[in-house]
């Protein structure tokens, strides 16, 4: 028959063990609560992305925006602001005529010259640029056409006409005409004529329209 501080010490030692399985089954309990609660929620996965470096989407869409909106604002641009003075102040005085024939689209006062023109040269893909003006010493000049969807410029010579007229020419496909139609307003500039600022008139889409249709653009 056992002794009875054998039995006292057999009993102390299966409580302890009870009291060791215990603890270890409630500690497996609670990290099992923990992983459960915290795994799914957005604030756990933001914390996952920072612990680990990567980017969330909530950091990386604000950077894709910015991003597009500097290309969007680039478009078009020759290193002059788009709406800066050259587009402010009074219109000139007079109104868009379209020339079906060549086609054309001229602007200027009523029963008057053209102040400005665009003609197409469909045999070589082209738009004429003309604006009233003489030339000085020079050889060519430097025409500056500026919207508030871009800008370009063309050298410019003096061609014979009823007036002195100083021409150039644009590419049928080049960024300034396509976006043109769609502006509100051109400036056009030179060293040697005067400023003109002028609203955009359904002339001038009608005959870049037709003019890449005849030139088979």
């Amino acid at each position: 028959m056992p002794k009875p501080t054998d039995t006292f010490r057999r009993l102390s030692m299966l409580a302890a063990t009870g009291a060791m399985l215990a603890a270890l089954a409630a500690c497996g309990e609670d990290d099992t609560d923990i992983s459960t609660d915290t795994a799914d929620t957005p604030a756990a996965a933001q914390m996952r992305d920072d612990d680990t470096g990567a980017l969330s989407p909530e950091t990386t869409a604000p950077e894709a925006d910015e991003i597009e909106d500097e290309l969007t604002a680039g478009v078009g641009q020759t290193g002059a602001s788009l709406d800066g003075p050259d587009l402010a102040g009074a219109l000139t005085q007079g109104e868009w005529v379209y020339k079906e024939a060549d086609p054309a689209a001229l602007f200027g006062p009523v029963d008057s010259e053209a102040l400005f023109s665009l003609w197409c040269n469909a045999d070589t893909g082209t738009v004429a640029v003309q604006k009233a003006g003489q030339l000085d010493d020079q050889n060519q000049v430097a025409i500056e056409l500026i919207t508030d969807q871009a800008m370009t410029a063309v050298y410019a010579t003096q061609s014979d006409g009823p007036m002195p007229i100083l021409e150039g020419s644009l590419d049928l496909d080049e960024l300034f005409l396509t976006t043109l139609p769609d502006a509100t307003r051109l400036a056009v500039m030179s060293e040697t004529t005067e400023k003109l600022l002028m609203p955009i008139g359904e002339p001038v889409g009608r005959m870049i329209e037709e003019c890449r249709n005849r030139s088979g653009g």
